[in-house]
């Protein structure tokens, strides 16, 4: 007698939709700073002379990203396709478990760009 309601497809993409378009702004933050922010900082540096392990860690972490990050975006999506298929908590924790991964990605990805962009003001001598 007591079945469980069934699923609104409408409401679940609706979610989804709302976390990319939530990760539009970080991500295109990012962009900026892989295309235009890092190559610019290395070439400062490179002429300084500056070569510190906190600069290479860096440009390591914003390199993993251009390599391994369609890899991540697939699996992710991978992800949630296989909870969203048969785990039957999911619509439950849906909304705050896409909440917490667009908070945490958007926490990153701003603060990698931040510390690309005043990364560059400790080698700048007035």
């Amino acid at each position: 007698m007591n079945s469980p309601p069934l699923r609104n497809s409408t409401v679940v993409w609706k979610d989804y939709a709302l976390a990319l378009l939530w990760m539009v702004p970080p991500t295109l933050a990012l962009l900026f700073s892989i295309v235009i922010l890092m190559p610019r900082l290395e070439r400062v540096w490179v002429h300084v002379g500056q070569h510190s392990s906190g600069i290479s860690t860096l440009i390591d972490l914003s390199r993993a990203f251009v390599d391994y990050g369609q890899f991540i975006f697939v699996v992710v999506i991978g992800l949630a396709l296989f909870i969203e298929k048969f785990a039957s908590w999911w619509p439950i924790y849906r909304r705050s478990v896409l909440a917490a991964f667009v908070f945490i990605y958007m926490t990153l990805v701003f603060a990698l760009t931040l510390c690309l962009a005043t990364a560059g003001l400790g080698v700048i001598k007035l």
